[in-house]
This record gives structure tokens, sequence and C-alpha cells, in this order.
């Protein structure tokens, strides 16, 4: 299925919260006037310009199967464990990682009912919570999409550097995907 994302217009302006968890949640409540619970529902960072058609459609697609999904991306870089002496004593296996970005979608009911599960439990709603990691806590399964590392966040002056960067530049014909 191939899903063609229009906006066509403004519906609503919700102010944020005072972390991510609770904009979100803000969001939502918004759109319990409109959404039936089988809509989808996409939640993606302000601070994710590069999001492109691709992603999106990875994205709705598996919700659309599988009720959810988180995109990510292969980890490719090596993660290892850091001790309170600021040094490693262990790793993590790369192939049993993913990079969770957004954006990320949810049937309207299933995510409905987490956040007011999470509220009613007060867990999930402090500031490097999200979505995703709030149904993990609550032992819900997510699926993957597949996402692009082009979907940077935007968060340091380097990552400005490169997203500049990827702005002036055209793919080459020697890149393969």
């Amino acid at each position: 299925m191939n899903f063609q994302v229009l906006v066509d217009k403004l519906i609503d302006i919700i102010p944020g919260g005072e972390v991510g968890q609770e904009s979100i949640y803000n969001g939502l409540l918004s759109a319990k006037k409109y959404a039936s619970n089988e809509d989808l529902v996409v939640i993606h960072d302000g601070v994710r310009p590069m999001v492109n058609d691709k992603v999106l459609n990875n994205v709705l697609e598996t919700a659309y199967e599988k009720g959810n999904a988180v995109t990510s991306t292969r980890v490719t870089d090596q993660i290892q464990v850091a001790t309170t002496e600021n040094n490693s004593k262990g790793y993590y296996k790369r192939d049993g990682l993913r990079k969770v970005t957004t954006p990320q979608a949810y049937k309207f009911k299933f995510i409905m009912e987490a956040y007011e599960r999470a509220l009613k439990n007060s867990n999930g709603f402090s500031s490097s919570s999200y979505a995703n990691t709030m149904l993990l806590d609550q032992g819900e399964t997510l699926y993957f999409a597949e996402g692009s590392d082009k979907n940077l966040k935007l968060t340091t002056v380097e990552d400005l550097d490169i997203f500049k960067s990827l702005l002036k530049t055209e793919r080459t014909e020697w890149i393969k995907e």
C-alpha cells in the first residue's frame, strides 16, 4: 500500500507541555475530536526536518499492518557500556540494536489508551521519555519501519553543519543505497 499524505489545512494549534510527552498527549487530546479508533496518528519531532516520503510511507505501511511502527535504522557505531569511572568494560553487539527515531505511527485507540494508562500510573512522562519508551515500559511490542540516517536530529552545532551540507549535496551515481 502506498500512502499519500496530504495536509491541506490547519485544524488546531495545540500548546506544548513542559516535556515532550505532555506535548504529544495534548496533541492526542485535540485529535480525539477528529480521529476514529483505527485512524493512524503520526508523531514526529520538529527537530528532524529531513524526513522524506519514503520514510513516512514505511512507517505508515508498517503501522497499518501491525498497529504501530517506529522509524529505525541499523546501528553502525560500536556502543560501549560506561562505568561510573568513565571507562568501559563491556559493549553491545550491533546486530541486535536499532536506533529509533521519528516519525512514529500508532492506531489512535492504542496510543491514546497507553497515554491514559501512563497518566493514571504516573510513569512515562519524564524529560527523556517518549511514546515508544513509554509503550515498551508498558510491555507493548513495537514494530520497526525502515528509516534514514539523513533524518537528522538537529541538536548540536555539528548537526547543523551536517544538515547544511546535506541540503547542498546531490547523491552521485557511485553511491549505492
